[in-house]
């Protein structure tokens, strides 16, 4: 779910899985069916948000969704493809938090459910969410680079970690953040 170029249906498949890739970008499933055909692996495509209308359960379900917040000015200068990429709402956390309340009905009891949450979005909610009805099986914790838009605006920024509402800093000149990847089991 947000495939992007495809990156992780292409492991998957490369690996034996029967793969399904959802965007709602046309650009990104171009780019997982061009990678598909590059590394010679069946990728089947679907376009829409979440699981597309799907009403089935699925083993292993992997989300990389957009969790930036991007400032009203910054949103204006973004073309709607690269909204849908990166823009996550007004706290970043609206596409994670939607797609979490919808999650178990396309979980069976063994799924697994992959999901990064990023400090520089409203975290602390999305993890409070994670815990009503899933179980944290797996955690692994990495520290990644804030994009452009947030040294170019960091004011702004700035409220939001005073506020608790997210949580970057500056090291080596550069803002980061930390990005949990959670494996999540139906509780």
């Amino acid at each position: 779910i947000g495939c992007g170029s495809g990156i992780f249906a292409i492991a998957a498949a490369m690996n034996g899985a029967a793969v399904t890739a959802i965007d709602p970008n046309e650009h990104a499933l171009r780019m997982t069916r061009k990678n598909d055909e590059l590394n010679d692996v069946s990728v089947q495509t679907r376009q829409g948000y979440f699981f597309a209308g799907l009403r089935r359960q699925f083993d292993v379900i992997i989300a990389n969704l957009p969790q930036d917040i991007v400032p009203p000015d910054g949103l204006k200068r973004l073309t709607d493809e690269q909204q849908l990429a990166i823009a996550g709402g007004p706290y970043g956390d609206d596409a994670i938090r939607d797609l979490l309340s919808v999650a178990l009905d396309h979980m069976h009891e063994c799924s697994r459910l992959y999901v990064p949450v990023y400090t520089g979005a409203r975290y602390a909610e999305t993890e409070r969410t994670i815990g009503e009805n899933f179980r944290i099986i797996q955690q692994h914790t990495s520290t990644v680079e804030c994009k452009d838009h947030v040294s170019e605006n960091i004011d702004f920024y700035t409220d939001l970690i005073r506020d608790g509402t997210i949580d970057i800093f500056k090291r080596n000149g550069k803002w980061r953040a930390r990005q949990f990847e959670y494996e999540l089991q139906r509780k």
